[in-house]
């Protein structure tokens, strides 16, 4: 039984966009499959605040989320670890958590660099009304 609940934002650019979506259908099948785990494992979790999956931002990222997970592959025949760090809003009371935007972080560098600066836009248009959210899928 799930209990938290996944959500998309979906802009209010014409054509509308769903960034989440974008972005998941750029990656591979394991990405994809880790996503869509940490997504289930999330869903069932009661409390947050303990999962390696999840963690909050504070400071000059505060009003952000991001989940966690990563993949280990190989690049040039050496074994690699891909960080992925999907960000969103996070709304504890209500049990939701909103998808904006997906991205990489390797090194402590996230991918794209202006990812902090779009998801902040998202969100801003969220709270002014513009685009929609909808379940996430």
């Amino acid at each position: 039984m799930a209990l938290w609940r996944f959500f998309d934002y979906r802009t209010d650019d014409a054509p509308p966009r769903n960034p989440i979506q974008d972005w998941y259908g750029r990656q591979d099948r394991q990405v994809q499959a880790e996503f869509d785990a940490t997504v289930a494992v999330l869903a069932a979790t009661e409390d947050w605040g303990k999962a390696k999956e999840f963690e909050v931002f504070t400071k000059k990222h505060a009003g952000l989320a991001e989940l966690r997970f990563s993949v280990r592959t190989k690049r040039q025949g050496k074994e690699v670890i891909r960080r992925f760090r999907p960000l969103g809003i996070w709304y504890e009371e209500t049990r939701k958590f909103i998808f904006l935007v997906g991205c990489e972080k390797a090194r402590g560098i996230y991918t794209p660099q202006d990812v902090f600066e779009v998801a902040f836009e998202y969100k801003s248009r969220i709270g002014t009304g513009r685009g929609e959210i909808c379940e996430h899928y």
